[in-house]
């Protein structure tokens, strides 16, 4: 029921209507755990064994989901994509790279972008600012992943 997740569900169901080899089998709340995620998957794996793809609103969800199809020894049949991307060992960096996830997106929280509009309103007195901001995204796949971890700062 959180904003990020009504948002992620509704971009993800928009991005994927217009393809007709898409289908979506089942979708299930995993309450943004790992281990929730991977019993979740678990079940599903259960009622639709040919799943091939698992998209999942944050990254624990998504390595959870791995979990569930690597016990079941299906990893290597299904994709699994995550949304966060946080630049720390146990993130979706670390876990695209490593290949338990073959996607993840970087989730800008939009803290510089709200401090940019609020001088603008309050110090700068503009009238002009737009109403509405749209925050860009990357892409982190197993050819980028190394580098976007070292730009964002990433922690050995």
């Amino acid at each position: 029921g959180s904003t990020p997740a009504a948002e992620r569900a509704q971009g993800f169901r928009e991005g994927v209507a217009s393809n007709p080899q898409i289908q979506i089998v089942a979708s299930q709340t995993a309450e943004w755990l790992r281990e929730k995620g991977q019993s979740v998957m678990d079940a599903m794996l259960k009622a639709h064994p040919d799943i091939n793809a698992v998209y999942s609103h944050n990254d624990p969800m998504a390595e959870g989901a791995y979990l569930a199809a690597k016990a079941a020894g299906k990893e290597s049949t299904i994709k699994f994509t995550g949304i966060d991307a946080l630049p720390v060992p146990s993130g979706g960096i670390k876990a695209v790279e490593q290949g338990r996830l073959q996607a993840t997106f970087q989730y800008p929280t939009g803290g510089r972008e709200a401090i940019d509009m609020a001088k603008k309103i309050l110090v700068d007195c503009q009238k002009d600012v737009p109403k509405t901001t749209t925050l860009g995204t990357t892409q982190i796949t197993k050819d980028n992943a190394a580098q976007v971890y070292t730009q964002l700062g990433g922690k050995q």
